[in-house]
């Protein structure tokens, strides 16, 4: 299947920061990446359940899920979650970097994740194109 963007990235606004320079790093890589701060016109006048599944359910290879206390207090993060989780029936298309630690009760507890302080913004982008280059997702 031919996906539009490599990596969809699900994060609260709190994270932002972080994320952004994430983002930065995978486009060095040459990485095709969807945020709603690159691409803020798609979102923009759209009906957001519809447009969002159509971005991480059909148009991106994997799916970023940036789970942080925030993350779990909101309602498009949570319904992006459930998107990846749905997704994730068909095939592992998602990958969790833990800011604190919380859980969303879809997703099993037995994925693995990193945690975001142990790795340089720039190791972590180099992890996420390595799991996308390997197919292993």
């Amino acid at each position: 299947m031919k996906y539009k963007y490599d990596v969809a990235i699900s994060y609260a606004s709190e994270q932002r920061q972080y994320v952004l320079e994430l983002c930065q790093e995978l486009q060095k890589l040459d990485l095709k990446i969807f945020a709603d701060f690159i691409e803020p016109e798609r979102l923009w006048g759209s009906y957001l359940p519809e447009e969002l599944r159509k971005i991480y359910y059909n148009e991106s290879k994997i799916i970023i899920i940036f789970l942080s206390k925030e993350y779990v207090k909101k309602s498009y993060t949570l319904f992006e979650s459930r998107i990846a989780m749905e997704k994730s029936l068909e095939n592992i298309s998602f990958l969790i970097i833990k800011y604190d630690y919380v859980e969303l009760p879809w997703l099993n507890k037995t994925i693995g994740y990193v945690n975001w302080n142990e790795y340089s913004v720039s190791k972590l982008a180099e992890m996420i194109q390595r799991k996308i280059v390997k197919k292993k997702i």
